[in-house]
């Protein structure tokens, strides 16, 4: 989230959300909470009402863009993004996580998982945007001696392409 709000309200450029495991309230509560330095609690509860109506206007003027897509398919994150990109000009796609997606493939959740990644990076070459897409990190990398993680530490992670491999993907627009 924190990215997109960079991108939107730093560097003016529109961007889209995809929250697969928060609703679009939640992530609201939470960009309102960065806008106005209070905690979302306080903003939940009212207690500062002055603040909350320059920062509800500046979210709903901005190019940030939340979606909360419920059970959520590779073809409908595909399309939404596709729908984003060409109704607000979105120019980054970040997608919260990839472990929520599912494809239409059912024999195991690896070839499932390579299926989601090479899916999403499908769509950011066609439409020439980044689509950033988080995944979740196996707990193991918290018993090792060096506590960086690495591509096997990646929950399902074996037909997610390394860095090696999207090389190939062009360049799109700076923005950050």
């Amino acid at each position: 989230m924190q990215i997109a709000y960079h991108v939107t309200f730093t560097r003016q450029r529109p961007a889209l959300f995809c929250s697969l495991e928060m609703t679009r309230n939640e992530i609201g509560y939470r960009v309102l909470a960065r806008r106005t330095g209070a905690n979302t609690k306080a903003l939940r509860a009212g207690r500062h009402p002055g603040q909350m109506g320059p920062a509800l206007q500046a979210l709903a003027t901005s190019g940030f863009h939340i979606i909360d897509p419920g059970g959520p398919t590779l073809t409908s994150v595909q399309a939404t993004i596709r729908r984003a990109v060409a109704k607000h000009r979105a120019e980054v796609a970040i997608v919260d996580h990839i472990g929520k997606i599912q494809a239409d493939r059912r024999e195991s959740r690896y070839l499932e998982v390579g299926d989601v990644s090479h899916g999403l990076k499908a769509i950011a070459k066609q439409l020439n945007i980044p689509v950033l897409v988080l995944v979740q990190l196996n707990r193991a990398v918290e018993k090792r001696n060096s506590p960086r993680p690495q591509l096997s530490d990646l929950r399902d992670s074996g037909r997610i392409p390394s860095l090696s491999m999207i090389d190939e993907t062009p360049t799109p627009r700076k923005l950050l």
